[in-house]
């Protein structure tokens, strides 16, 4: 079943979604990809073209996108746990799919049971012993609702989290998340006082017992110069705890950039009244998260600024691209960036030169030019131009704008792509009527 050359044209034809369409309850069609089982063995394979390669990355299946950015970061061990898991994934996957066609089986269940079994085999990032930052980029990436999910309960198992990020964790819409947040032995008090008034009685009765501790033995907080007397002593926890107070002298925030923990760092990197020696010492620190919490901060001048945006760290050179404080020979260097996500942070921003829009209409990866499709201040040669892309989801970003002439609209509701033509008739069909 799976041992097609490359070559083949069987092959090839195999790596293109081939979707089914089965009625479901309340004229809800149901979409089965009848090759999808297919790709993602392909994309565990340990040699593939070039040509594959590039296929698999652009797949529609988020699934299959996830696997071939972790290709490179896993070893064998690890590529075999996947393929288990894969291989567990199409039995479950398989039986659904026989229920579907059988149609006995609730839409909406079989919605929730694919979701569950998509976000159960993302589970394998908890299992990895460490994920290096390259590869959390490539999966932030993704875009992937799931794949972020996972990337934040990673990150929810490294000691030391900052408050604010605790604080973010626990405030998340996520069960998950914040069941993983509850779970931590480290939770500051306001933390788990938070959760005991979770909405979730799980989350809740995690939390209750130390609740109940907090509410009865509420300790008081050290002053300051108390702290100062005995800084050499506090533990990560602590740090963190004082590190994250609106009031510091220059002298704890002094003590804190030089801690070597990098939680403490990006907490003092978020602050708007930091000095220049502290702002320069936080510019060349080692971790990268320092580097780009820092490259947020409002208060940074302009050659702070301008040695950022050369980082090595395309997420630091990416934060640098999101400012609004940026001059225009800055916006037109970081427009010809290597790195995908630097360049889609300059394609959204406001009152852009035409020469950096018609540039990154012409750029080589299908995401920017959706980008710069939904853009309020195309000009009408561009919207043209681009409806006409090869690419489906720039003309889908195409379709979704609400200033397109009859001419684009009439060739787009013929579109090739059943996407498209949907758009196009959801939007354009009704406005008529």
């Amino acid at each position: 079943m799976f041992d097609l050359d490359e070559n083949d044209d069987a092959f090839i034809r195999r790596l293109t979604p081939e979707e089914c369409f089965y009625p479901g309850k309340e004229n809800s069609p149901i979409t089965i990809d009848k090759n999808f089982e297919f790709r993602l063995v392909v994309a565990h394979r340990e040699k593939l073209s070039q040509n594959t390669i590039e296929r698999l990355n652009r797949d529609k299946s988020p699934l299959i996108r996830f696997i071939m950015v972790l290709r490179d970061f896993l070893d064998k061990n690890q590529k075999d746990k996947i393929l288990e898991e894969l291989r567990r994934y199409y039995k479950a996957w398989m039986e659904e799919s026989s229920r579907i066609m059988r149609r006995d089986f609730p839409f909406p269940t079989i919605t929730d049971l694919l979701d569950q079994y998509h976000f159960s085999f993302y589970g394998v990032l908890l299992d990895l012993p460490s994920i290096p930052e390259e590869l959390v980029d490539k999966l932030r990436g993704l875009d992937d609702e799931n794949v972020n999910t996972m990337l934040n309960l990673v990150e929810l198992k490294k000691p030391g989290l900052p408050l604010d990020d605790l604080r973010k964790f626990a405030k998340s819409k996520d069960d998950n998340i914040r069941g993983f947040t509850a779970q931590r032995q480290d939770l500051p008090d306001e933390i788990i006082l938070m959760l005991a008034e979770d909405k979730n009685p799980r989350i809740r009765e995690v939390v209750a017992e130390r609740a109940k501790k907090i509410k009865k033995n509420l300790k008081k907080i050290k002053t300051l110069s108390k702290v100062e007397e005995n800084f050499e002593n506090l533990d990560d926890e602590k740090l963190i705890e004082i590190a994250s107070k609106n009031k510091l002298t220059q002298e704890i925030i002094h003590k804190l950039v030089n801690t070597k923990n990098k939680y403490v760092k990006r907490i003092i990197a978020m602050r708007s009244d930091l000095l220049k020696d502290t702002i320069k010492k936080l510019s060349e620190d080692e971790s990268r998260w320092v580097r780009e919490t820092l490259a947020e901060n409002k208060i940074l001048d302009e050659s702070t600024i301008q040695k950022l945006a050369k980082d090595e760290n395309p997420s630091v050179r990416k934060s640098i691209a999101f400012r609004n404080d940026l001059n225009s020979e800055l916006i037109k260097k970081l427009a010809e960036d290597k790195n995908i996500i630097v360049r889609d942070a300059i394609a959204r921003k406001e009152n852009l030169p035409d020469e950096i829009i018609q540039k990154f209409a012409e750029d080589d990866k299908f995401s920017i030019r959706a980008v710069i499709a939904e853009r309020k201040d195309l000009s009408i040669n561009l919207i043209e131009k681009l409806s006409r892309d090869e690419h489906r989801f720039v003309r889908e970003s195409i379709a979704s704008r609400r200033d397109l002439p009859n001419e684009i609209i009439l060739r787009l509701e013929n579109d090739e792509n059943s996407e498209v033509r949907k758009i196009i008739k959801d939007y354009y069909n009704k406005k008529s009527n």
